[in-house]
């Protein structure tokens, strides 16, 4: 098989005392985009009076080994050309009710055509009840999806083990169609935390280089599933099924750069017709 393949991709950040929606990324604009929305596990900056002193991941022993920039090696290995955003959104998770979803336009304007919510760890669990949190996640993901309808979007619960907070999560990402990373098993295994490398517990409850390891694969892992496929910022699926080949686009975008013939000894169909920026080639 021949391909000829534009990525988009856009990653986010998780936990972080900042109150600042401080986003960075890592290649130049004109590359292809990806977020992810997190809090400190996704970059904290530093914080002396607690013995932390990186400005990545918190409790990874230097930037390289964090989640995100594990999950940008896997990415870039399929595209240089890939940008990956990712910013915190640990107001939210303090105060979801109270979130303005403005603070994040910027993002939003980005047109992500994958998205990876990594937050959970700073929901109360005993609040998600009286301030509604399946409604305000929601329309988090909403907020998304309205303006750009091809985002796809990966739901990743807590690292700590939250069951009610999970569940939540869970609930509302299966009435949003957005699949699921599960990551609370992890925290059982305490190898998988920085105990015992730093004095204050709230930072050695973080992951450490073994559990950011696992969080990306986890993640990782559920990418693969869909064998992306990112064509000028539309996100699409190629995959085999019974014997066709299903490409599916979720624009009706007629595309005359390409011309497409049904390959001998093959057969193919594509969903929703149009394909936009994506050229190929099938053989036996």
């Amino acid at each position: 098989m021949k391909y000829k393949i534009i990525f988009s991709l856009i990653i986010f950040k998780l936990l972080a005392c900042s109150s600042e929606l401080n986003v960075k990324a890592d290649s130049p604009e004109n590359g292809v985009n990806i977020l992810i929305l997190g809090n400190s596990i996704t970059k904290h900056g530093p914080a002396p009076e607690i013995g932390w002193y990186g400005n990545w991941g918190m409790a990874a022993s230097e930037e390289s080994k964090d989640y995100v920039h594990i999950l940008m090696q896997y990415f870039h290995q399929m595209n240089p050309s890939i940008r990956v955003r990712y910013a915190s959104i640990a107001d939210f998770e303090r105060g979801y009710w109270n979130f303005n979803p403005s603070k994040l336009d910027s993002l939003r304007n980005k047109k992500s055509s994958l998205i990876i919510l990594r937050i959970g760890e700073n929901v109360d669990p005993g609040n998600i009840g009286k301030y509604d949190f399946k409604k305000y996640y929601s329309l988090l993901i909403r907020y998304f999806k309205n303006s750009n309808p091809n985002t796809k979007i990966i739901s990743v619960t807590s690292f700590w083990k939250k069951p009610s907070v999970d569940l939540a999560m869970e609930e509302v990402s299966k009435d949003e169609f957005c699949n699921v990373v599960k990551l609370g098993y992890l925290s059982a295994d305490s190898t998988n935390m920085a105990i015992g490398q730093y004095q204050n517990s709230g930072v050695a409850m973080h992951p450490n280089d073994k559990g950011m390891a696992a969080i990306a694969n986890e993640i990782w892992e559920e990418v693969k599933t869909y064998n992306l496929y990112f064509t000028s910022g539309k996100f699409n699926e190629m995959k085999f099924y019974q014997g066709h080949l299903i490409f599916q686009n979720r624009e009706n975008i007629q595309d005359k750069t390409c011309q497409y013939e049904k390959p001998n000894l093959l057969q193919y169909t594509i969903l929703n017709t149009a394909v936009h920026s994506f050229c190929f080639e099938l053989s036996k």
